[in-house]
């Protein structure tokens, strides 16, 4: 779906911005141009999750460029939910990135239920965060992945019985058949039903007889 940042030509494209957004720094250029230029460049950058070419720009686009060129209030609210992302799915910051949330007054529903999803474990609001954010976001959000996903199974094999297979999916974010190749999953698939066995309740130890019950508490005496 996404470029692949080891692609020649989008390297090299990310590259050339990198240069200019280096040289409008270097130059002290905090005009419109200069703006467009590091939110282009942090988009691109985003998209294929280069973190150097990303983070950087970021905090200046945030913490210098706006404080001299006071961004949009759109922009304000997508780069910093941009960096609250960043915090809470990459560096597992959560304190940082609820403190970026209250600087910046971000509103934006979606990118604040992933963030509260990823510092509270609750898988199923992450999920439903990761299928309603745009592109970029995405991306971010994705830092988090393997470790949601991970939570998701230890948590359900340790609370249920059984699970519909749809819900498992859903969840999960990945068919049955990569849960159980990339994970290891060794629950059982009830194909007709659509269920899968997580666990199997322990069955009780039958009663011991009463006669043999008595007898084994008040032994007799040796001879």
């Amino acid at each position: 779906m996404y470029n692949d940042a080891r692609n020649a030509e989008l390297s090299s494209i990310l590259l050339g911005m990198r240069k200019l957004r280096e040289g409008i720094t270097a130059a002290r250029r905090t005009d419109k141009f200069a703006v467009e230029v590091f939110k282009q460049h942090i988009r691109a950058a985003v998209l294929v999750q280069q973190i150097d070419n990303y983070h950087a720009p970021l905090l200046h686009l945030l913490y210098n460029l706006h404080a001299a060129n006071p961004l949009p209030s759109l922009d304000v609210q997508e780069f910093a939910s941009y960096h609250m992302l960043h915090l809470a799915a990459y560096l597992e910051e959560y304190g940082a990135a609820l403190a970026v949330k209250n600087e910046f007054r971000i509103v934006d529903r979606r990118a604040l239920q992933a963030v509260h999803a990823i510092i509270h474990g609750n898988y199923w609001s992450y999920r439903a965060a990761r299928n309603r954010v745009d592109q970029y976001m995405g991306r971010l959000i994705d830092y988090a992945e393997l470790r949601m996903r991970k939570l998701m199974l230890k948590s359900i094999g340790a609370t249920y019985f059984t699970v519909d297979l749809p819900y498992l999916e859903v969840v999960g974010g990945l068919p049955w058949k990569r849960l159980r190749e990339e994970y290891g999953v060794g629950w059982e698939l009830n194909e007709a039903t659509g269920t899968v066995t997580v666990r199997r309740p322990k069955m009780k130890a039958s009663p011991a007889p009463v006669d043999q019950a008595v007898a084994e508490a008040n032994p007799k005496p040796f001879s």
